[in-house]
């Protein structure tokens, strides 16, 4: 994991199979030291802006879920304003739209990883896993498909624009 944090800031775990913990505890349990850990009973939003000056690496368990969207925003800027890294698990899917670098699993084995992006792309591969693409790039995959657009689509606003032209 170290050798990804070199040219990523953000990465998503996610998976389907319950052995997601187990993976997470033995992936990173020789680098505990080097990350302050945050689980869903712990996460305050007030409390991670503190704890950024004194630490560069955070691992979020799956709480992003329980913020809303404007202090996701507030979580990510903060993050990227003071070049934190973060490995972050999740359950929800359109979450992985926040991360540079994505990591699925499939019974607690890595089953497809890259950019964030990249691997949004391998559709096919994804629903075989059970992994559910945020409605934003499964609409973008269709309307590719019909030869209506030609990339990717992160955000709403973008793809309405591209379309209107």
């Amino acid at each position: 994991m170290a050798n990804i944090f070199n040219e990523y800031k953000s990465i998503c775990i996610i998976g389907t199979d319950s052995n997601l913990k187990e993976f997470i505890s033995n992936e990173f349990y020789t680098q505990k030291n080097s990350y302050f850990f945050f689980n869903n009973f712990s996460f305050d939003l007030n409390n991670f802006k503190k704890l950024c000056a004194n630490y560069d690496r955070f691992f979020i368990d799956d709480c992003l879920l329980y913020l809303n969207k404007r202090e996701k925003q507030i979580l990510f800027n903060t993050l990227k304003q003071k070049k934190k890294k973060l490995v972050y698990t999740s359950s929800n899917n359109e979450e992985i739209m926040f991360s540079d670098y994505l990591i699925v699993l499939n019974k607690n084995k890595i089953a497809i990883e890259g950019p964030t992006l990249s691997v949004l792309k391998e559709e096919k591969i994804l629903k075989r896993l059970g992994i559910k693409l945020p409605f934003i790039i499964d609409l973008s995959i269709q309307l590719n498909y019909y030869g209506l657009i030609d990339k990717l689509y992160l955000n709403s606003e973008e793809l309405i624009n591209t379309l209107w032209k």
